[in-house]
């Protein structure tokens, strides 16, 4: 294709609707969850809160494999090539994750025991996070066959599979949980039944694609390549964590600041929501733009996908306008938040209006590094912005009571990382040009001599 091209819209959109609906899916799955346990009394609302917060490892390694799976498949050009990335990956998900598992059984329950006091709460969470633990090898196995199915562009019958789930998900709860008596139990049963479907669903279809089931043997030189990218993106996404701990134990070091607290609870999720789709962005771009990059420079490929930019910014400012619409009903009717927070509701919900564009440039810049595969970049300005510039200002702000700006601080962090981020790509892509145009004078004049 030449650079004059533009990318097809419409292959784009059908890949991000795919690749969007299998994070709705995900949601969904947990909502389902937690609509049928919160029958079951507050103490099991509570216990399912608990192992989302506590089985934080192999989450966090399973977000860093994400992407780096999706540009190893995507640069690949033939379907035997992709299928090699895809069985070398499978089987250093199932390696690692039996290590997740030990780690896990050690380390889980001595959190839970440290952080749960009340003893029917202790008890379920307990309980919940033994069977999450053991379906860790079942959820790992399972994100790394769909990315790599929706970076072979078969995304369409994963998210077939995510339907199929979802009904699944919600019969086998109530099979589990009260035709069979099992009680808050059932819904960990449930998933675990669910994930070993999704899984079979999974292999059964690569089987019929490539004609054979995604695992290689053990190789330690790609163990070796894969884990020198991993630990930027695990570091980074530890640190995302660490992040969201140190601004919450901060909030709850002073009784004054518990109302702030509460609203940052309320803005963090509706935070998650609104990115969500720039996450989902992000990911599609990487794996459209990825058969390009052996060809092209950063600076092609951004004019190749510039309809993609155009409507993702006006998607994104239409999204905005909506939300800010929405703010006065979502405040006191949804949230119902005080007449003392809503004012910071209202400051929190402008400023993420005007920046939600600025998000989504950011979001695709993100993508534009993973394509070259520099993560160290990306993961040395996240946590150099995050913990020299955010994390300080927020605190300053909170001791001089300016409760507003401590929310539009935090939602600074993508923007100032967006800026700088642009600026050392200007730079490299600079540099690429300057050293090409060099090269190409030293070819003429040693074809004229």
């Amino acid at each position: 294709m030449p650079a004059s091209e533009p990318v097809n819209l419409k292959v784009f959109a059908s890949a991000y609707g795919v690749m969007l609906f299998s994070f709705i899916a995900s949601r969904l799955l947990l909502q389902t969850d937690l609509f049928m346990l919160s029958a079951l009394g507050p103490d099991a609302t509570a216990a399912f809160a608990i192992p989302v917060r506590v089985m934080f490892i192999d989450i966090i390694f399973a977000m860093a494999l994400g992407p780096i799976v999706l540009v190893a498949i995507g640069k690949e050009k033939t379907l035997a090539d992709k299928f090699q990335v895809m069985s070398k990956a499978m089987s250093f998900a199932l390696i690692m994750s039996s290590l997740l598992v030990v780690m896990g059984l050690i380390t889980y329950p001595r959190l839970i025991e440290y952080l749960v006091h009340a003893p029917s709460i202790f008890q379920m969470s307990t309980d919940a996070t033994r069977w999450l633990t053991y379906a860790i090898p079942l959820r790992l196995l399972c994100f790394v066959a769909s990315m790599c199915l929706f970076a072979c562009g078969q995304g369409r019958w994963v998210s077939l599979m995510y339907v199929a789930t979802l009904i699944l998900n919600a019969g086998f709860n109530w099979l589990f949980m009260y035709g069979f008596g099992w009680g808050f139990v059932g819904a960990y049963a449930a998933t675990f039944v669910v994930l070993l479907f999704e899984l079979i669903w999974l292999l059964g279809f690569a089987y019929r694609i490539f004609g054979n089931l995604p695992f290689a043997k053990f190789n330690i030189e790609w163990l070796r390549k894969i884990l020198s990218k991993i630990k930027s993106e695990w570091l980074r996404l530890c640190s995302w964590q660490l992040e969201g701990l140190v601004i919450i134990f901060i909030l709850a070091s002073q009784t004054q600041w518990a109302g702030v607290l509460s609203l940052y609870g309320v803005t963090s999720e509706v935070s998650a929501f609104l990115v969500m789709p720039l996450i989902a962005l992000m990911r599609t771009f990487t794996v459209q733009a990825a058969p390009y990059y052996a060809s092209y420079t950063c600076k092609q490929i951004g004019r190749l996908f510039m309809p993609v930019y155009l409507y993702a910014l006006s998607f994104s400012v239409v999204a905005a306008a909506a939300f800010f619409i929405s703010l006065n009903t979502l405040g006191k009717h949804v949230y119902h938040l005080s007449d003392e927070r809503l004012q910071s509701w209202w400051i929190y919900g402008a400023a993420i209006a005007v920046l939600l564009p600025l998000y989504t440039l950011g979001y695709l810049m993100r993508g534009l590094y993973h394509l070259k595969e520099d993560y160290q970049t990306v993961t040395r300005t996240e946590i150099t912005i995050v913990w020299l510039i955010i994390i300080p200002s927020c605190y300053v702000a909170l001791t001089q009571q300016r409760h507003d700006w401590f929310f539009v601080i935090i939602l600074t962090k993508e923007v100032l990382i967006y800026g700088v981020l642009s600026v050392l790509l200007r730079r490299q892509t600079h540099a690429e040009s300057k050293n090409q145009r060099l090269n190409q004078a030293k070819d003429l004049d040693q074809s004229s001599t």
